[in-house]
């Protein structure tokens, strides 16, 4: 078995069970970061040109991030790596299609004017095929949402300089040790510019720090004014 073949039989075990996705999604801490994602393709689209708008909901999980934007009014594409659980859900009007995103999309080039991939960038091998494939399904001027994991969270910054290793990089963690990729803001900026895409917003949802399991800091308003050292980065780019 190839190394990217093994990361998507992991990824499936630990990630394609329903109770278990519906119940983290419907955490605070993940309910914030999808709003905040729906809230920048929001900004860009009106109301009224929400209907012509064909959105890609990248590795939707429960669906929960394609029902809300089809609540809101876009065409939306619903897409996971299994599907099963998907179209046991009930769907009204929203397409289920299997997409591997680690290989090559199958869709035409310039199919779509908006794209969301929630925590799925920090999964992939082979982050110049994804966005690459995202540059090239994407409309001139469509739009690239992408929320991940903060490698240099708060604490996982000042706790480095003691010799403690960031979370998304521990290899024995039931989950962490899945993120394969992990992403700073600078970083994951550099990335979008590197693919043929403009920067237009970067976001968080919190900044926190927690001792003994309880949360001393969990701030929106410092994730607000600064994204960098937030728990989850939202940036979004438009292709040039």
């Amino acid at each position: 078995m190839n190394i990217n073949n093994h990361i998507k039989k992991d990824n499936i075990i630990r990630y394609y069970k329903g109770d278990e996705i519906n119940k983290y999604m419907n955490e605070e801490y993940h309910t914030e970061r999808v709003n905040l994602a729906i809230a920048i393709l929001n900004n860009e689209f009106s109301e009224e040109n929400r209907p012509k708008t064909k959105v890609l909901d990248v590795a939707s999980g429960n669906g929960l991030i394609s029902k809300k934007l089809k609540n809101l009014g876009y065409r939306v594409i619903c897409s996971d790596l299994t599907v099963e659980q998907l179209e046991q859900i009930s769907f009204d009007e929203i397409e289920v299609v299997k997409l591997d995103v680690s290989e090559k999309f199958d869709f035409g080039n310039e199919s779509f004017d908006a794209i969301i991939a929630g925590d799925i960038i920090e999964h992939l091998y082979d982050i110049e095929l994804f966005f690459t494939e995202c540059n090239r399904i994407l409309k001139k001027g469509g739009y690239l949402v992408v929320t991940t994991p903060n490698l240099a969270a708060l604490q996982d910054r000042i706790l480095f300089l003691f010799g403690v290793s960031p979370k998304q990089i521990q290899p024995c963690h039931t989950y962490y040790k899945l993120h394969i990729r992990p992403f700073t803001l600078k970083l994951l900026r550099k990335t979008y510019e590197s693919f043929g895409f403009k920067i237009i917003s970067q976001k968080s949802n919190y900044v926190t720090w927690k001792h003994n399991n309880k949360h001393i800091i969990y701030s929106k308003i410092l994730a607000n004014f600064f994204p960098s050292i937030g728990r989850s980065l939202i940036v979004c780019g438009k292709k040039i």
